[in-house]
């Protein structure tokens, strides 16, 4: 019993100082550098404009510049830059920029009941034929 406690206590002593030592390496290096998603205000200017003088000023190097949906830019800069930059008057908000996916498209249940997604016929135009069961469960 005695050993299993004193193997319980190694154990949980091994993984605190695992733990803190990844903790100490996921610490932000000054020069560690991110890539961001620059939000403009409505009311910043152009956003190219805005980008290019940002960029100098925070020595980021700008790579997408949006004007259409919003107003903004993707950047990679350094870590430690990205607070100045959120301090901004022209910036709505910056956020870290990253890989996302989708899983799934499921359908309705009423499309799928009636297999909707199997009709030849064209929304709302009223051309081809629907085959629907006509069983109800």
């Amino acid at each position: 019993m005695k050993s299993r406690l004193l193997l319980g206590a190694a154990i949980a002593a091994l993984v605190a100082s695992l733990m803190a030592a990844s903790g100490a390496a996921a610490a932000v290096q000054p020069t560690a550098m991110g890539s961001y998603i620059v939000v403009l205000k409505d009311s910043a200017g152009a956003p190219a404009t805005v980008a290019s003088q940002q960029a100098r000023t925070f020595g980021a190097k700008v790579g997408f510049v949006y004007s259409s949906a919003l107003k903004g830019y993707s950047a990679t800069m350094r870590v430690a830059d990205v607070a100045a930059l959120r301090r901004d008057a022209r910036v709505a908000y910056v956020a870290a920029d990253r890989t996302v996916q989708i899983q799934a498209d499921t359908l309705p249940t009423g499309i799928n009941r009636i297999d909707g997604e199997l009709s030849s016929t064209i929304s709302g135009n009223g051309s081809g034929s629907v085959n629907v069961n006509s069983t109800w469960p």
